[in-house]
């Protein structure tokens, strides 16, 4: 449930008052990994061991903030599309 939570905080975390000259999704995301670890020590402090359920939660959301990255990388510029190998202005009429 935690690690379900931590997840939702990226977005609550880009909504703040900082400059974002360098405050973008990435450093949210970042933000997001001392939470996990805080919750990993936690139970490893109470119950001796990490959660097998955290520690692979945790590598998943870490995981997949690194593939999301990866992808947001490779979209086109909005508005342009490739179109037989030129790139030009998408539009909604049908030519």
């Amino acid at each position: 449930m935690l690690v379900a939570t931590i997840t939702l905080l990226d977005a609550a975390f880009v909504r703040w008052p900082i400059p974002p000259a360098w405050w973008d999704l990435r450093v949210a995301q970042m933000c997001c990994y001392p939470l996990l670890l805080m919750v990993t020590a936690y139970g490893r402090w109470s119950a001796g061991t990490a959660h097998r359920a955290t520690l692979w939660a945790s590598v998943l959301l870490i995981d997949g903030a690194a593939s999301a990255d990866a992808d947001r990388a490779n979209l086109p510029v909005a508005g342009l599309g490739r179109v037989g190998g030129e790139s030009r202005p998408l539009s909604l009429s049908h030519r």
